[in-house]
């Protein structure tokens, strides 16, 4: 089961959001953390603009589709 946390905190940067992992048959859990907390810049050439995604307040999450009688899970 996957649990999406979009205002969760961490200590190092304000409402980043987190996902957990939980295995229903133990009762145990797993975070799953962005993997960059630092905030990230670059530059989009096709538009000529520059590019910064902060982390704070990002409200990481997770989105789950289920088509049924594929098996599968995106």
């Amino acid at each position: 089961l996957l649990v999406g946390a979009p205002k969760s905190k961490l200590a190092s940067v304000q409402e980043p959001g987190l996902v957990y992992r939980y295995d229903l048959q133990s009762g145990s859990y797993h975070t799953i953390r962005p993997s960059e907390l630092n905030d990230e810049s670059g530059f989009i050439n096709s538009v000529t603009h520059n590019l910064i995604i902060r982390k704070a307040y990002g409200w990481f999450g997770a989105v789950m589709a289920v088509r049924p009688g594929d098996n599968l899970l995106t």
